[in-house]
């Protein structure tokens, strides 16, 4: 799954990185002061004691908002519960091959078989507990649902009787892996099965196993001879079972297993099977005698399964008389519980109702005869407040067979579910999926553990007014606007805004293999018809770059650059305790300087940056300058510094108010509103402009309230860059077809970048108020594979250690500057000792590309950058959309101003 996506960015490696606006993270370590100049308009430091700060959601390997999933594992059963239906939806076989924990899981067996069928999922362990069969963490149980008691007789009596069961050879190669899956099943009927009948699968290691255990079976004998049976899985026994297909009785017992998740078709057609009342052919099967114990209304010494084939062809014994006793089956009974209620005997309640699998296809709500003669006319009705009578579904559930049961047709239920939330016909009903079986308003869907918009989202209520499904489609919308998928999670990308509504039209569902689109629907830029007044060419200016070793800018080059820059942002000013701005003396003399070069651009202060937003002794500063309190003085400062040293605005870099992960707290995003309400105040009609930064990856300027804030802005600096970086490792929802996250990706991605536009321009914001971001950097990676250099190819390393050569000036493993990446391609154009380089330009990126190394080992390292050229196309396309304007990070990383090394 590829929804929406949590970024991970490296900050560690503290003795040679660097500090910035937030997409570039750089901490240049001055060789003459040892001042972390990136810092040094916040404190004097020593880079040795420098304890980085984690970025947004640092300590997280996927975003939450669009997975339920934590470290690729659903939810423990424990906090689950025993009902499959509230258990985490998973929608793949990759996804249940990649969790590593032991889990059950269910689905309902009458669909089509589906590599991306609905699981339900929870892992049995958690990381910290061991993944042996006898240590499994027991599954909590909860009430259930039902007026049969949870007793282990289930409202019969219980017997032991003499049976047969039949194993098969021994096929499979991880026999001990299915004697652990036997295992948690066993646990699970032990501790979590509700009466009635059990339909189960897990999963251990790659193996993975189905049970079913028929309505009339005691669970604690079907855990009893699972665990009987571990000797002969573990020597690779693929399926055993305790069947009889002419039995009326529903006493049926069944494993079938598989060694990795590429069996489960194989698995889920043998428990469907048993589920009909047939049994499985097992090829040359061991039989032996076993004792059953069973659910009757007496008592019974002992019996050969076999003989029960005298009850075959009762049908014909009765003749249709006048209506019959009828009762209603509640979840959890059996034939032996509802034979109890209707104080007959076990044979005589199966000659009253006669169809074949009755007792194995029994439904709550389902009307059975107690007495001789026809079921009267119980076909169900709407309630009184005309909402339609509501089934839940189970696992073995298909239209045919609730027809059967509710004297109703497939046609009839079809035709009262056209408008039912979810309803994607007959042959893909979920577990726990509630459906109408008459006329009336349609009911609200069942929540989904973990998803966050849609109808589904836990503790959603139904709106007084709904009467259909189409009513629901609005309830719990994304912020930002943001695609609802299917599976109730928010995004921006095509996973998440495509709809694709099933065959049938109903609201809320998709095509088979798509989670399909719910609200907010689509991936196209809105509001973009007019062109901006002016468009607009901003660069940043990093103040502090006078501390790199080389590639070295004083800001008086600025007059020398033939870019034709509108506005300059000189990075970074911070905050003294008092409010007052803050300028260390490096970055001071070279702001000094910054004022009076002479330019055709406005003259911009930028404050915060990625450091300055985040280190522990900084952060709090800003949150403390917004607060009511001393909003007013912060912006009063600001003002007199603009004022004195005729400047023609300011910039906002903030990462990022409101964002947990960076320490942000509930009232950021409503002070940081009230603070640029004051300011633009302040600014009045001096002609002064004012921006702020905004990340460009949805989890990152989800709170941010947008709307809100650009009527207070001339324009918003949209980091449209590092979108991809070495942070991704480990990150399978970083990058859709790459797993891990480790693939070769461009950090300034086209496609992707059209996404973002497309989410903020959703959420409100006017096109022409957006300058997007390009780069005069590289993102690098070592590759795994140095002759495989596309996009699925991979890179070493981990979440936060690049292996890639760090650059000479820049000096940060996995980042290159523009001018780095020339002075590479040229070296090795001129043959220089040790140097190999090949560029070439990327279409489906955007981007240009660079596969080289300088140690003398060959092209061991991929970069993504943007050259001279595609920067111009990238600008020229930003114009063609009716965008405001793009913004560079940054002018003194494109090219040499200094001595090359």
């Amino acid at each position: 799954m590829t929804e929406s996506l949590l970024r991970k960015r490296v900050i560690g490696q503290t003795s040679s990185s660097q500090g910035s606006q937030c997409p570039l993270l750089q901490r240049q370590v001055s060789t003459v002061t040892s001042f972390i100049i990136s810092k040094r308009y916040l404190h004097d430091a020593n880079p040795g004691d420098v304890n980085p700060v984690p970025p947004v959601g640092e300590i997280k390997t996927e975003d939450p908002i669009s997975s339920p999933l934590t470290e690729g594992c659903p939810q423990p059963c424990s906090i689950a519960g025993n009902d499959p239906a509230n258990w985490t939806q998973l929608h793949s076989l990759e996804e249940l091959a990649g969790c590593t924990l032991p889990m059950l899981f269910a689905l309902n067996v009458e669909n089509d078989y589906s590599e991306s069928a609905t699981l339900y999922t929870c892992v049995t362990e958690t990381e910290s507990t061991s993944t042996k069969r006898d240590e499994v963490t027991k599954v909590q149980a909860r009430a259930a649902e039902s007026s049969v008691s949870l007793a282990s007789n289930c409202g019969a009596e219980k017997a032991t009787v003499k049976t047969t069961s039949s194993f098969g050879k021994a096929v499979l190669r991880s026999g001990n892996n299915v004697a652990a899956v036997a295992g948690l099943l066993a646990e699970y009927l032990d501790n979590g099965a509700t009466c009635g009948t059990t339909i189960l699968f897990a999963k251990s290691g790659s193996s993975i196993a189905g049970v079913y255990v028929g309505g009339e079976v005691q669970k604690g004998s079907a855990s009893n001879i699972l665990r009987q049976s571990t000797a002969r899985l573990q020597k690779g026994v693929q399926a055993f079972q305790v069947c009889n297909a002419n039995d009326k009785t529903a006493e049926t017992i069944g494993l079938y297993a598989a060694d990795n998740v590429n069996g489960l078709e194989a698995v889920q057609n043998a428990v469907r099977t048993w589920s009909h009342g047939q049994c499985v052919s097992i090829a040359q099967a061991t039989k032996e005698s076993i004792n059953l114990g069973v659910l009757t209304t007496t008592t019974v010494k002992a019996r050969d399964v076999e003989l029960r084939s005298r009850f075959a062809g009762v049908e014909s014994l009765l003749a249709p008389r006048a209506d019959c006793k009828a009762i209603q089956v509640v979840s959890g009974d059996s034939c032996a519980s509802l034979a109890k209620k209707c104080k007959v005997t076990t044979a005589n309640f199966n000659k009253y109702n006669p169809a074949k699998n009755f007792c194995s296809t029994l439904a709550p709500k389902q009307w059975v005869c107690c007495s001789a003669g026809t079921l009267p006319d119980k076909t169900p009705q709407p309630s009184k407040d005309g909402t339609c009578f509501i089934y839940k579904i189970k696992s073995g559930d298909g239209c045919y067979s609730l027809g059967q049961n509710f004297g109703i047709t497939q046609k009839f239920i079809e035709d009262v579910n056209k408008n039912t939330w979810g309803f994607a016909g007959c042959n893909r009903l979920q577990l726990g999926q509630p459906i109408c079986l008459s006329k009336g308003k349609n009911p609200m869907p069942l929540a989904i553990a973990g998803a966050v918009c849609g109808p589904q989202k836990p503790g959603s209520k139904k709106p007084s007014s709904a009467k259909t499904g189409w009513d629901l489609a609005n309830m719990n919308p994304c912020p930002l606007n943001a695609c609802c998928s299917g599976y109730g999670f928010c995004g921006i990308t095509s996973e998440f805004c495509t709809n694709t509504t099933a065959k049938g039209g109903a609201p809320g569902t998709s095509q088979p293999n798509t989670p399909g689109c719910i609200g907010n629907c689509g991936t196209k830029i809105v509001g973009n018809t007019k062109k901006p007044a002016k468009f607009l060419n901003v660069g940043y200016f990093q103040g502090y770059n006078l501390g790199r070793p080389c590639l070295n800018m004083d800001v008086t080059k600025l007059s020398e650059v033939t870019t034709p820059y509108t506005h300059i942002h000189f990075a970074f000013a911070g905050l003294k305790s008092d409010f007052s701005v803050l300028l260390q003396p490096d970055v001071r003399a070279q702001f000094l300087k910054f004022k009076e070069v002479k330019g055709s651009w406005k003259k911009i202060i930028s404050f915060g940056g990625w450091a300055g937003s985040t280190d522990a002794s900084t952060y709090q500063l800003y949150r403390d300058a917004i607060k009511p309190a001393n909003r007013d003085k912060f912006a009063y400062n600001i003002m007199t510094v603009l004022n004195n040293h005729k400047l023609d605005g300011v910039d906002f870099d903030w990462e990022y108010p409101g964002s947990a992960g960076s320490d942000g707290s509930s009232t950021d995003t409503a002070n940081y509103v009230a603070f640029l309400q004051v300011m633009r105040n302040k600014i009045g009609k001096s002609g002064k402009t004012m921006s702020v930064a905004l990340p460009a990856a949805y989890w990152y300027l989800k709170p941010f309230p947008v709307t809100k804030i650009a009527p207070l802005v001339d324009y918003m600096v949209y980091m449209t860059y590092d979108l991809h970086g070495q942070w991704d490792y480990g990150n399978k929802f970083i990058s859709s077809g790459c797993p891990n996250g480790n693939c070769l990706r461009s950090h300034v991605n086209k496609t992707e970048t059209l996404d973002s536009l497309a989410m903020i321009t959703k959420a409100g914001v006017d096109p022409a108020k957006i300058v997007i971001g390009i780069s005069s950097y590289g993102r690098s990676f070592r590759m795994k594979d140095p002759k495989c250099t596309g996009p699925t190819c991979q890179f070493t390393g981990s979440f936060s250690v690049s292996e890639a050569e760090p650059g000479v000036c820049t000096g940060e493993a996995g980042y290159l500057s523009d001018a780095e990446i020339r002075l590479i391609a040229y070296d090795a154009k001129q043959g220089k000792k040790g140097v190999t380089a090949k560029t070439w330009y990327d279409k489906d990126s955007d981007s240009d590309i660079m596969t080289f190394g300088t140690k003398g080992k060959g092209m061991t390292d991929w970069v993504a950058y943007m050259g001279p050229t595609t920067k111009q196309k990238r600008t020229d396309w930003a114009k063609s959309l009716n965008f405001g304007g793009v913004v560079d990070w940054a002018i003194d990383l494109e090219t040499w101003f200094s001595a090359k090394p």
